[in-house]
């Protein structure tokens, strides 16, 4: 419950520095909202060309 509202007071960045326990978890949040947002970007950028 708590987590769920780190998310919605904090800025997106520093939401997931709270709430990551280790280095590794934030790593790999960070590897998955990259990842997903560049193949989004990616599939837009096709779409249009």
């Amino acid at each position: 419950m708590i987590d769920f509202y780190i998310m919605r007071l904090v800025p997106w960045p520093l939401d997931q520095v709270l709430l990551a326990e280790t280095l590794a978890e934030l790593f790999v949040s960070h590897a998955i909202t990259i990842g997903v947002g560049l193949l989004f970007a990616t599939s837009n950028w096709r779409k249009n060309v």
